[in-house]
């Protein structure tokens, strides 16, 4: 039962459809979240480009694990960027495999960047889809309470700043546990999106 879970989730492709409303929101927008492609292992790149070209999103998340910490290169995942750019603009977080893998090759960073690619690592994008405005940020740290901070943390700090919007406030968090330790959950954010688990993606409204 193991090895065929292993081959179904690095072989086959389901799509979750979630319909959230909010006052904020004035717009059908449409938005596709992928994460945990890892382009070592999985199969499944070309049938989410197709996929997603099928769903014609306004814009599409990438949150994290999109390369491997043990690829040789990135240059599978930057034609895999390119290919969903020419879809929708792109947005992108960094899961644990993009911290590893980067860590001594923050300079290829800017490849990702020179496709037109988003990426969002305690920093936000305010951006307008349609008549609805939307705060885009992504997080790879944990999201405590701000009691638990000490000094001037600049996770904290960037927290404190992303809330203060009347925007629809989105998060892109690899880590779905990011906001539950520590009364994280108590950040005013309208939507946390997160990979990771290979399960699916974790809700907060």
């Amino acid at each position: 039962m193991i090895t065929y879970n292993i081959v179904i989730s690095y072989y086959t492709l389901d799509v979750t459809h979630y319909s959230l409303t909010s006052s904020k929101i004035n717009d059908t927008i449409h938005i596709v979240m992928i994460a945990d492609v890892h382009d070592f292992h999985c199969k499944i790149k070309n049938k989410t480009i197709a996929k997603i070209k099928e769903l014609q999103p306004d814009i599409i998340l990438c949150v994290g694990d999109i390369i491997d910490d043990r690829s040789a290169n990135d240059h599978a995942t930057l034609k895999y960027l390119q290919a969903l750019r020419r879809i929708a603009p792109v947005y992108m977080s960094q899961g644990n495999h993009e911290m590893d893998y980067y860590a001594s090759k923050k300079s290829d960073l800017k490849r990702i960047k020179e496709q037109g690619i988003t990426i969002l690592d305690e920093t936000y994008e305010d951006i307008a889809i349609r008549n609805s405005k939307i705060r885009l940020g992504g997080l790879y740290n944990y999201a405590f309470s701000e009691s638990s901070y000490k000094g001037k943390d600049r996770t904290m700090q960037f927290l404190k700043t992303f809330e203060k919007t009347s925007s629809y406030k989105i998060m892109m968090a690899h880590r779905p546990d990011s906001f539950i330790y520590g009364d994280g959950s108590h950040w005013s954010i309208d939507l946390v999106l997160s990979g990771h688990y290979h399960g699916g993606q974790s809700l907060k409204t």
